[in-house]
């Protein structure tokens, strides 16, 4: 099994070499399992964390809480992740054909539109980055906002929690247009100068690069990992073989106070961090009821456990998940809650 697996690895790379088979994705049926090549970390980590608790319940919870569109998507992410942690063959069809389609389309219609204008500038239509690293999931699905009331978000800001190197903040700036300022919390020093970059490239007159860590408490803490995936320890648990930096942390509520801002959506994409960011924002949404847009599949515990963090407010927001069509099975899931529609009024 291991030489075989050695074997499928040296021809991808082979018909990727020869111009037979995309480096980014491979759907074709007829090379086996079309989701084996977008697997990602965070698959493993829900099995796993998902033996940690009551499953029964918190499926029954999480259900109960949702429309018929979310159960659905959570049934067939959840479904599929267990169905290929539970089988070793590569013929299994994961994707339906449309979902096929639609994967590919969202794939080539970015992929084949990225221009280098030069060595520190890549350009998608009107959005511009410091480096090539264009996300479907941000540039063509636009993290499920067509679900949001934009009308909701007149005059008020954004909190942009893991920002990145900013594409999710130039994003915002130009679906959102009726906001006020975007706040881009980012950590990490190399990170946090490519964002500066993006601004910088964008002309952005809203966004405002903030080079921190949202918790809850105000401290110092380990960041840990490279790139896209890191994330912050939390604990003395620190591999030795990784990129560590110290950073600062402070709480959504305590910035949010000392510069009076009006908040009217937070979006977070903290590696597994959410629920330590929610109890440091909590007075925010308590008191405003922004809408919220929160990566909830880091672990089977944030899938199942954020939302009732919410809903035990008793705020009045209603839930929905939004999943695109990237070609990962889990990752990318979003939470959005929202006070609804028809009661905005009511509760303003």
């Amino acid at each position: 099994m291991f030489l075989y697996k050695i074997f499928q690895l040296v021809k991808n790379k082979v018909k990727c070499l020869l111009g037979r088979r995309s480096p980014f994705f491979e759907y074709n049926h007829r090379y086996g399992n079309v989701a084996n090549y977008r697997r990602c970390e965070w698959d493993a980590n829900f099995i796993k964390t998902s033996s940690t608790i009551d499953f029964y319940e918190a499926y029954f919870k999480l259900i109960n809480l949702l429309d018929e569109k979310s159960i659905e998507i959570a049934s067939k992410c959840i479904g599929r992740v267990f169905l290929l942690n539970n089988t070793l063959s590569r013929n299994i069809n994961i994707f339906t054909s449309d979902e096929v389609a639609k994967i590919i389309d969202a794939n080539v219609r970015l992929q084949t539109s990225i221009i280098k204008v030069n060595d520190n500038c890549y350009a998608y239509k009107d959005y511009f980055l410091p480096i090539n690293d264009f996300e479907v999931s941000t540039f063509i699905y636009k993290y499920g906002l067509h679900l949001v009331n934009k009308n909701y978000l007149n005059d008020k800001s954004v909190i942009d929690a893991g920002a990145y190197i900013g594409d999710s903040c130039i994003l915002f700036e130009k679906e959102l247009t009726n906001v006020s300022k975007i706040y881009g919390f980012e950590p990490s020093r190399s990170n946090f100068k490519l964002l500066e970059e993006t601004i910088a490239l964008n002309k952005s007159s809203k966004i405002i690069p903030v080079n921190m860590a949202l918790g809850d408490k105000i401290s110092k803490e380990s960041l840990i990992g490279k790139g896209m995936g890191k994330f912050l320890s939390g604990s003395d648990d620190i591999v030795a073989d990784k990129n560590i930096e110290t950073v600062n942390l402070i709480t959504l509520d305590k910035f949010v106070d000392d510069n009076n801002i009006k908040v009217g959506l937070i979006k977070t994409d903290l590696e597994g961090y959410e629920q330590t960011f929610l109890r440091g924002a909590i007075n925010t949404i308590r008191q405003q009821r922004p809408v919220l847009v929160i990566s909830i599949y880091h672990s089977a515990l944030d899938y199942f456990q954020i939302i009732n963090i919410i809903n035990e407010l008793n705020l009045g927001y209603q839930f929905s998940l939004y999943k695109a069509d990237d070609g990962y099975i889990i990752a990318g899931t979003l939470l959005i809650c929202q006070i609804p529609f028809n009661d905005i009024i009511h509760y303003e």
